[in-house]
């Protein structure tokens, strides 16, 4: 049978104001730590709203280091989420307005079930 290697993958929700939902399984091609899975939904659904034309986006996390690195700033200590972080503030500067916040991981159930 051979060895199978077990990637990585995120899962996201996005929610229109009309209160649709979609949901997207994302599965990556290299192993990937939670914080680099959680980073890449982040920027995957930043782009996918920016893709729909939306102005504003309110984005939900349940990595409390991912939301403060990104919303207020905090310093990422190892060198590959600095990249992350600075993706995800440059793409977000393109809507007219953006909030992120941090969930318990217990409401982000759906979300990582996906994954």
């Amino acid at each position: 049978m051979g060895n199978r290697v077990r990637l990585s993958g995120a899962g996201i929700i996005i929610t229109d104001p009309e209160g649709n939902s979609y949901e997207y399984a994302l599965r990556f091609e290299f192993k990937a730590s939670n914080n680099i899975a959680k980073y890449e939904a982040l920027i995957a659904g930043i782009q996918l709203r920016r893709d729909l034309w939306a102005l504003h986006i309110h984005l939900f996390n349940d990595s409390l280091l991912i939301v403060n690195q990104v919303a207020w700033d905090f310093k990422a200590n190892q060198n590959n989420l600095g990249s992350y972080k600075s993706l995800a503030r440059a793409l977000l500067q393109r809507f007219t307005s953006y909030k992120l916040t941090q969930i318990p991981r217990s409401k982000n159930s759906k979300a990582d079930a996906l994954a």
